[in-house]
């Protein structure tokens, strides 16, 4: 049985929210229907926003693979679709900076036919009108174009814009007001019928009309499988979301400096795991330790308080510029907590060739440890860093990562040492000294198993 709400239809009966709520459980199937619901009216909205198909499909495959990657985080599934639009809208801004290959609007549509009979004259003249008001459409300015189209395709309220884009109201409201104006300005330039011989009232209801039947002369492309595949790809090789992985912007930040091997020059670091597989029983570490050929030191608690919380084993892949990969490693990471903070672990195997640790150098036993801070500012997408961010990333003073909700600043420390062919990584975010730090790392090395 088929129904829908709010436009977006759902599978068996299902509410949104409960088919939303399966989703989170049940990626591989679930991802399949959110495909099938959602798919179609966004990529038309993407190729209306884009301004041609390639670019469209980059924007739709790379959003659902955000949407894949984030969902487990969505806290209301009742505004799944508010927030797909968020993030499919949010990241059109960044490749709208990367690339400009907006075609004839004509190029865009294919010929459709309405269920509605009409004669060809009423035909002829229905397609030059709502072929102009497209064509306007591609022409505003994209901000502009932006609301237009969350308002009269998609039919999202002002309010629902705002949030989408990350706008004031009244900011939403001048810039539908101002993209009015100058279509109605267009159409009556054109002396089309629409432009200074229909009232406002009747203007809104027509473009609402003419937008979604144009947009439905866009075709389709059956690209899911590919979709899923890209889907399933990024789910085994995406950077972690940080506090909620070990050692994982550790990874990114200490290694991803471009590192020369035999095979080529690494260019980034992408790591991930199958987080269903984690372990919260301690007994079972031996298991995972078999299973990456890491015989590293762990303990079960710290002196200081933090206890075992759980591991996972993870990988690691190294990639030129042009996405080859250069060298993969298996890992293991286990995340500790005491009163709400949290405190992760990362072994590694060791490589001759990477680069020195940087930071401040502690002897123990023979072994040289190396401390250091970072800042880290989290940020939505398609965040502009501003003129003194981008000299402070340049001197490797302050990282930038994009995904976040909300911009929130993190000092990252960690400690990283190496012992018997073993890299070892300690870190949080959670504002634990150098001195304590450097305590629970000296315990790994005197006590750990």
């Amino acid at each position: 049985m088929e129904g829908s709400v709010k436009g977006i239809k759902w599978i068996d009966g299902q509410s949104e929210s409960k088919r939303m709520t399966r989703t989170q459980k049940e990626t591989p199937l679930s991802l399949s229907e959110l495909i099938d619901a959602f798919q179609p009216e966004a990529y038309r909205y993407s190729v209306m926003l884009m301004g041609n198909r390639e670019d469209a499909w980059d924007l739709m495959q790379e959003t659902w693979i955000l949407v894949y990657q984030k969902l487990p985080g969505l806290k209301n599934p009742d505004c799944f679709k508010s927030w797909f639009y968020q993030i499919l809208t949010r990241n059109s801004w960044k490749m709208k900076r990367k690339t400009s290959r907006e075609v004839p609007v004509e190029n865009i549509f294919d010929s459709y036919e309405p269920g509605q009979e009409k004669s060809s004259e009423d035909k002829m003249i229905q397609s030059e009108r709502n072929l102009l008001l497209m064509e306007q459409i591609q022409k505003l300015n994209p901000k502009l174009r932006e609301v237009v189209l969350l308002y009269y395709y998609h039919e999202f309220s002002v309010g629902e814009i705002a949030k989408i884009t990350g706008s004031l109201t009244a900011t939403v409201k001048s810039r539908l007001f101002q993209a009015r104006k100058q279509l109605k300005q267009a159409l009556e330039e054109a002396r089309i019928r629409g432009g200074k011989f229909m009232r406002e009232d009747r203007l809104d209801h027509w473009m609402k009309e003419a937008v979604q039947e144009e947009a439905k002369k866009i075709p389709v492309p059956d690209r899911k499988a590919d979709i899923m595949r890209a889907c399933r790809e990024a789910g085994n090789m995406r950077k972690f979301e940080w506090k909620k992985a070990a050692g994982a912007v550790a990874i990114i930040c200490i290694l991803c400096t471009g590192t020369a091997l035999a095979g080529g020059k690494i260019a980034s670091y992408m790591t991930g795991a199958d987080p269903q597989k984690a372990v919260t029983s301690y007994e079972k570490v031996a298991n995972l330790e078999k299973k990456t050929g890491i015989a590293g030191k762990e303990v079960k608690s710290f002196e200081n308080g933090f206890q075992f919380k759980e591991a996972n084993t993870s990988f690691t892949k190294g990639l030129d510029e042009s996405g080859n990969t250069v060298t993969k490693f298996d890992e293991l990471d286990f995340s500790y907590e005491r009163d709400g903070k949290t405190v992760y672990l990362n072994l590694s195997p060791t490589d001759k060739d990477s680069e020195k640790p940087s930071g401040h150098e502690t002897k123990y036993q023979e072994i040289t440890l190396f401390y250091q801070s970072d800042n880290y500012k989290f940020v939505p997408v398609g965040y502009e860093p501003t003129e003194e961010e981008k000299e402070q990333m340049e001197k490797g003073e302050l990282y930038i990562s994009e995904g976040a909700d909300q911009i929130e600043t993190q000092t990252y420390t960690h400690v990283s040492w190496t012992e018997e062919h073993t890299k070892y990584l300690l870190s949080t975010f959670d504002g634990i000294s150098e001195k304590e730090l450097i305590k629970m790392a000296k315990e790994l090395i005197e006590n750990g198993n």
